[in-house]
């Protein structure tokens, strides 16, 4: 399809900008002309979406020639077979996509240099800790500075842990955060992995930041509005741990009762202020 938007859009869009009327005389000229319209105006959106610099990459005049042989079935003075004519568009667009791929990859290690450095940075802070790396990765590693240390043991890959959390960019763009004064029940297993190294390295209890390398956070593709190639850091306060899911989930029923009855409680004191409030005298 898109062979023939290549050749069939040089027709139709001629470098000249004003052509000669039709004349449509007769049900099949306006039938004629319509399609030629209709097929243009998706041909040339084709060609400007599909072939960069369309205008100054494509010669129109000689496209439209091709296209005129092409539309007569004129095999004898046309330049190029038909497999010839769609092995050069393969080619073209191969040759495209071999240059897309090798400036993504140029970016890609220019943005992972500058990542590297910023992870050395942080490295030196006062209090911070490398963790050890990952069988088989060689980034940087995921650092850890714990502000208050916990107490019991440490938190296990199966565990689930109740704890407020604040994820940010470096820039210091917050991307997730529990709500100011509560918390959330999130299993370990399920957090990206520099995240769970991190959260293992704590005890219940611990109040810490976790800087976590992009290779071991979203890396080359990003989620969840987070750009790829993201360092993530991660401000948490691990107040229990519960070792199966059946007591977290149980731990979590009762909170979340405990916040709608407050919750209830409030609106209905509210409801009593507007209710004892004295009325605004009309005028």
């Amino acid at each position: 399809m898109l062979v023939a938007a290549i050749v069939l859009g040089a027709t139709l869009t001629s470098c000249q900008k004003h052509v000669e009327r039709a004349n449509l005389r007769s049900a099949k000229d306006t039938l004629s002309y319509a399609l030629g319209y209709t097929k243009g105006v998706s041909i040339a959106n084709s060609i400007k979406n599909e072939i960069p610099d369309g205008d100054s990459t494509v010669n129109k005049s000689i496209m439209i020639a091709g296209f005129i042989n092409g539309m007569n079935g004129d095999k004898i003075n046309s330049q190029l077979t038909e497999e010839q004519a769609r092995q050069i568009i393969q080619d073209y667009f191969k040759d495209l996509e071999t240059k897309r791929i090798l400036a993504e990859n140029d970016a890609f290690q220019k943005k992972k240099d500058s990542n590297n450095k910023l992870m050395e940075e942080f490295a030196k802070e006062e209090g911070m800790k490398a963790l050890p790396k990952p069988d088989k990765y060689d980034g940087p590693a995921v650092l850890v500075k714990e502000l208050s240390a916990g107490k019991g043991d440490t938190i296990g890959l199966a565990d689930y842990v109740y704890m407020s959390i604040t994820q940010k960019l470096v820039d210091g763009q917050i991307t997730y955060q529990t709500p100011e004064g509560d918390y959330s029940m999130l299993p370990v297993e399920g957090l990206v992995k520099g995240l769970q190294q991190g959260i293992r390295s704590l005890k219940p209890g611990a109040v810490a930041n976790i800087i976590v390398p992009s290779e071991l956070g979203y890396g080359r593709q990003g989620k969840n509005g987070i750009p790829a190639n993201s360092i993530l850091i991660f401000e948490v306060a691990i107040q229990k741990v519960f070792h199966n899911q059946k007591e977290a989930r149980a731990f979590w029923k009762q909170e979340r009762e405990k916040r709608g009855q407050i919750k209830a409680a409030e609106t209905n004191e509210q409801k009593q202020a507007v209710a004892a409030k004295p009325a605004t005298p009309a005028n």
